[in-house]
């Protein structure tokens, strides 16, 4: 709870010092968010068929303006933003076929300060913009799917489906079930850049991609993707926003 209190006294006292400046645009902005992580392949894969791949989520925001000349524009935000990933795994061998699926949401609270660079004038104005990105996980889902089909026996068939919240306690001694759902590192340091447009004065269109620095597990290994002590966020973000020119002078 510190850490939120902290990112919020932040966008409070940036909120604050917007009043007095030339500051004049808050902008809100929602959007979809596709991501998966970053992983060493190293290790020996347990199926036949493992695929990584990209979940959906979403991030809402609010993001302040500070402009400092024509081109440079520094906008701090405070997002909530949905990370995770999907993955899917086969296994088959004469007369048994195994799958098996996985799918993590963590959701964050994140403070974004990125320096935007406006390349062009005129009723449209793109833009690029890049900076460090600060990440408080607040919790999650994990949903854990695996079945098994028997050409010898159906009788001996199963599916089974299962719900697990996310915790930021590390994973338990002995502990046997799912791994992926025990995250160790809470804090998600990173970088965001991406590029976009201000149309008319009146909607602002994006798309950026984060990727973290920090690790999401501590020296521990998943046997169907890897190491997962090298497991980091990467997200692309595709959002709308509207400029609100509410300190206008």
């Amino acid at each position: 709870m510190k850490a939120i209190n902290h990112l919020l006294l932040i966008l409070l006292v940036l909120i604050g010092f917007d009043r007095t400046s030339d500051a004049q645009t808050l902008i809100p902005r929602v959007g979809a968010t596709f991501s998966t992580l970053t992983l060493d392949f190293d290790a020996e894969p347990f199926t036949q068929n493992d695929e990584l791949k990209m979940k959906s989520g979403f991030v809402v925001g609010l993001g302040i303006e500070f402009i400092l000349s024509e081109q440079l524009v520094v906008l701090p935000e405070l997002t909530f933003i949905q990370k995770g990933f999907r993955s899917e795994s086969n296994y088959s061998e004469p007369g048994y076929e195994y799958m098996g699926k996985t799918n993590l949401t963590v959701n964050y609270l994140e403070l974004p300060v990125l320096v935007k660079y406006m390349i062009t004038n005129g009723s449209t104005r793109f833009f690029v913009m890049a900076g460090p990105s600060l990440g408080f996980g607040l919790g999650g889902k994990l949903k854990d799917e695996t079945s098994g089909k028997f050409e010898n026996d159906p009788d001996a068939n199963y599916v089974n489906k299962n719900d697990y919240d996310v915790s930021f306690d590390g994973l338990p001694q002995g502990y046997e079930g799912p791994l992926y759902e025990y995250i160790d590192n809470r804090l998600d340091i990173g970088m965001q850049a991406g590029v976009g447009a201000l149309i008319a004065d009146k909607i602002i269109v994006e798309v950026r991609y984060g990727l973290a620095f920090t690790k999401l597990y501590d020296d521990r290994s998943f046997t169907s993707f890897g190491q997962a002590n090298e497991a980091r966020n990467r997200v692309i973000q595709f959002s709308v926003g509207v400029p609100l020119h509410v300190f206008a002078r």
